[in-house]
């Protein structure tokens, strides 16, 4: 198992992965999405999951953690 909780965590934990991938394929393109697991992949080994996602979507999308999860909020809420 990779994600403890409950199943209604585990549930939320998924869909919102899948939210956020999904809308950076359709705002970014595809490319970028891949760009992002390779630039992680690529990552120094020594940095913290936190330094990884912050250089991730900094120079993949030029964004942030906080940036990024307002901009698939909205994404999904246009998806409803």
């Amino acid at each position: 198992m990779f994600f403890r909780g409950s199943a209604a965590q585990q549930a939320d934990a998924y869909t919102s992965a899948w939210l956020t991938c999904l809308y950076i394929a359709d705002h970014y393109g595809q490319e970028a999405l891949r760009a992002l697991f390779d630039a992680a992949a690529q990552a120094d080994w020594c940095a913290t999951p936190a330094q990884v996602e912050r250089e991730v979507l900094s120079t993949v999308l030029r964004t942030d953690r906080a940036g990024l999860a307002r901009a698939v909020k909205v994404y999904a809420r246009s998806l409803s």
